[in-house]
């Protein structure tokens, strides 16, 4: 299996997921490109332990981590929002990734995916890179906006081209590119994934 998503974010041609993408005419690219990921982070968990321990904020003990689960498409009962991925352990939200291609926020992104996180959580969003410096503007003016920005926090960036910002509650809100991302999942798990770009 090949995975091969641009610097813009499209999903290359020469891959099998814009193959069929095309083949059965997909309109809903960011999805595929999430359920991608997630496909990877359920059946290697080299991938998923790779995610997780760059996602993972330190107040995360390893037994949590350990026992974190990735599903798609999420949903909660405590409302109506759906979270491309989320890393749960016993319905606790610990990880949360939100894919985007070219689809504005949602008025739910990000304060309330945020809202359905553990403290100490971490929600990613992942975008083109030419996107990020917008998208982390308008990401930051809505968290602050809403109060969940903790006091004089600002972007800083991290290891595998992720930057985060500081919310209240010790959870975080991280920002990098689908080039990034795969990046990180491929150096980690080796020789144990499918090929990646």
């Amino acid at each position: 299996m090949k995975i091969m998503i641009n610097s813009e974010g499209i999903v290359s041609s020469s891959g099998m997921l814009a193959f069929l993408a095309d083949r059965f005419n997909v309109r809903l690219r960011e999805e595929l490109a999430t359920e991608g990921l997630c496909y990877l982070l359920q059946e290697y968990p080299e991938a998923r332990n790779a995610v997780i321990e760059e996602l993972a904020t330190g107040s995360i003990d390893r037994g949590t981590r350990d026992g974190i689960a990735f599903i798609s498409q999420a949903r909660s009962a405590e409302d109506s929002w759906v979270v491309d991925l989320e890393g749960r352990m016993n319905e606790r939200v610990y990880i949360s990734i939100e894919g985007k291609l070219d689809a504005r926020l949602q008025r739910s992104q990000p304060v309330e995916y945020v809202e359905r996180l553990q403290d100490g959580g971490s929600l990613l969003f992942v975008c083109p890179s030419a996107r990020i410096p917008r998208l982390r503007e308008e990401l930051q003016q809505r968290v602050r906006s809403r109060g969940v920005l903790e006091r004089d926090s600002t972007w800083e960036p991290r290891t595998a081209g992720i930057s985060w910002i500081a919310l209240i509650r010790g959870r975080r809100l991280g920002i990098t590119s689908w080039n990034s991302l795969l990046k990180l999942v491929r150096n980690e798990s080796g020789e144990a994934l499918p090929t990646l770009p």
